[in-house]
Parts: C-alpha cells; sequence; structure tokens
C-alpha cells in the first residue's frame, strides 16, 4: 500500500515537474521575445527619440524603449542598463520629452508634412554641454522644419549664434 502511494506521489511529481518545464520554457521564450521587441521592433517614433537622446546626451543615453510588458518608457545606456523616467534628472527628462517631440514631429512630416517647431526657453534645466549639443541637433532639424525659439537668456542667444550656421539673429520683443 505504501509502495503504491509512493509510486502515485512520483508519477504526481513528474507530471508536476513537466507542467513547470512547460511553464519555465514558456516564460524564457516569452521574456526573449519582449527583448527582442524592445531592442528590434520599436515603433517608429521611439527609435528617432533614441537618436536624438543619443546626439544631446553624447551616448550617456542610447535608446527610448517602451516595455512590452507595462508600457512604460525607460532610457538605455550603451551598457545595457535602464532607467526609467522618474529616475532621471529634470534636465535629463526634459532631454527626453524634447526628443519624443522632435521624434513625433519628423513621423508627423513623413506622412502629412513639415510643421514649424516652437520652442520656449527649452535649454533652462540643461547643463551646458547638452545645451550645446542640444543646439547642434536643432540645427540639424532646422533643415527640415523651421525653429522659432523663445528666450530670455542672453548665453542661449550666443550659443544660438556660435552653433546655428544660418542663425538670422534674435529678435528683441519689449513688453
Amino acid at each position: 500500500e505504501l509502495r503504491l502511494e509512493e509510486e502515485n506521489l512520483k508519477a504526481r511529481l513528474r507530471e508536476a515537474l513537466s507542467e513547470w518545464s512547460v511553464s519555465a520554457l514558456c516564460y524564457t521564450l516569452l521574456n526573449k521575445a519582449m527583448t527582442i521587441y524592445e531592442r528590434e521592433r520599436q515603433p517608429f517614433v521611439l527609435k528617432h527619440a533614441g537618436r536624438y537622446l543619443d546626439k544631446i546626451t553624447r551616448s550617456r543615453y542610447v535608446r527610448v524603449i517602451k516595455k512590452a510588458d507595462d508600457n512604460r518608457l525607460v532610457v538605455e545606456t550603451p551598457e545595457g542598463l535602464q532607467k526609467s523616467v522618474s529616475a532621471l534628472s529634470r534636465g535629463t527628462a526634459e532631454q527626453l520629452y524634447l526628443s519624443m517631440r522632435l521624434a513625433f514631429i519628423k513621423e508627423y512630416a513623413n506622412r502629412v508634412g513639415t510643421l514649424p517647431l516652437i520652442v520656449d526657453d527649452i535649454l533652462v534645466n540643461f547643463d551646458p554641454q547638452r545645451a550645446k549639443t542640444t543646439i547642434r541637433l536643432l540645427n540639424e532639424v532646422s533643415k527640415e522644419n523651421q525653429i522659432i525659439m523663445f528666450t530670455c537668456h542672453p548665453y542661449t542667444v550666443e550659443l544660438c549664434k556660435k552653433e546655428i550656421t544660418d542663425f538670422k539673429g534674435p529678435v528683441n520683443i519689449d513688453t
């Protein structure tokens, strides 16, 4: 009677182990599929936002990813470390926002046509190096889109004069 019970328990254990193996394999395959999707199958906007963020941050963050499991955005370093938006500094989060905005504009232009880009003191929370790389990026974007920039900071005007090839000069508005 005990031997029969032992054999019955062994059979149930083998069955449970088989089910667990199938579940573990499915979990591993789904994780691989999600990783491939997150790295290679991201929508146009996220790919371009990653390229823009890469330029702004001088390759500190090289990719913007929408996580497949919970739809949140993360940024990725060249080493593969992922950070959620809430873990970024205010300046870097604003750089991500600008990168997303530029990517949406690019995607819209591909479908409908170009639009002017209006920005207001976007460099306020950027360090000097990232401000410079952002102005250089805007210079590239200006080849396809007219850019109108509002600022009250003389440093931003000087940076534009230095980094933008066909800078038209500031227009002072008296209030």
